[in-house]
């Protein structure tokens, strides 16, 4: 461990007691980084402390991705609480920090970054493409939704943090899947 999740939250001028969700991966369309963005508008609606940060970069792109992600953002009356941290060697590090961890890709081979975060104790909330559903288990480790709906996605993770005991067991049974099958 470099850094607490304590300090992460002070190096992004973030309070203690508001909620991480966060998502890594390259910046890309097939990611769903524009589904979680427009997802966050109804999900800070409902809990006004959270803040989303999306870690990564747009190599693809060549940043054209991340001003058209940073613009929704703004659109949507919510580009103060999204968060783009660009490259970030130290995932683990933030992985600890965040409450909980969403990955909305269309298109997933073996969702290595959950694994990660699962790791890290992290309930998972991810879509029902490729191999996420081989990596997390629907209601145990974590919550499995439709791919490309913002709806159901906003639905998942306020239940996260409206049951943050549920949610926890679901990281530590991520932990110890993880432990056991990989």
């Amino acid at each position: 461990h470099n850094r607490s999740p304590i300090e992460i939250r002070q190096e992004f001028g973030l309070k203690q007691n508001q909620r991480i969700i966060g998502e890594v991966g390259r910046l890309c369309e097939i990611k769903g980084q524009h589904i979680l963005i427009r997802a966050a508008q109804k999900v800070i609606k409902n809990n006004p402390n959270t803040v989303f940060m999306i870690v990564g970069e747009d190599l693809e792109k060549k940043g054209e991705y991340k001003k058209e992600l940073e613009s929704l953002a703004r659109d949507l009356g919510i580009r103060q609480q999204v968060i783009f941290t660009g490259y970030c060697p130290d995932i683990m590090d933030l992985m600890h920090a965040f409450d909980l961890f969403v990955l909305p890709s269309f298109n997933e081979g073996f969702g290595l970054v959950s694994l990660e975060a699962m790791a890290a104790k992290r309930a998972v909330v991810t879509t029902d493409s490729g191999g996420n559903t081989e990596v997390v288990i629907d209601g145990k480790t974590g919550t499995i939704v439709p791919t490309k709906d913002p709806d159901k996605l906003a639905e998942a993770i306020i239940y996260h943090l409206k049951n943050p005991e549920i949610s926890k067991r679901m990281g530590e049974e991520g932990y110890a899947r993880v432990r056991q099958c990989f």
